[in-house]
């Protein structure tokens, strides 16, 4: 996320000071055994920005590479792969 922040500002000519960004996980037990899993970011920018440029580092972070996956269905494949070799 801070990577796209960076390249967006960067691209859009927003100067910033420093950008930091805090997640925090929280996995809950649900009905039937199931897990619900919540991603909390907080997105903290040193600098005089004006709103139009908040909105778009927000925007931009809502819509990074890693948030797409994190929203996204996921799915795992697990395979036990055994060798007998020494």
């Amino acid at each position: 996320m801070i990577l796209t922040l960076a390249a967006v500002a960067a691209h859009k000519g927003i100067r910033f000071e420093k950008i930091e960004v805090y997640t925090s996980m929280e996995l809950a037990l649900a009905t039937g055994g199931n897990t619900r899993t919540a991603f909390k970011s907080r997105i903290v920018i040193e600098g005089q920005l004006t709103p139009r440029e908040r909105a778009i580092l927000l925007n931009s972070a809502q819509h990074c590479d890693v948030h797409k996956i994190i929203r996204g269905e996921v799915t795992l494949d697990n395979e036990l792969l055994v060798s007998d070799a020494p």
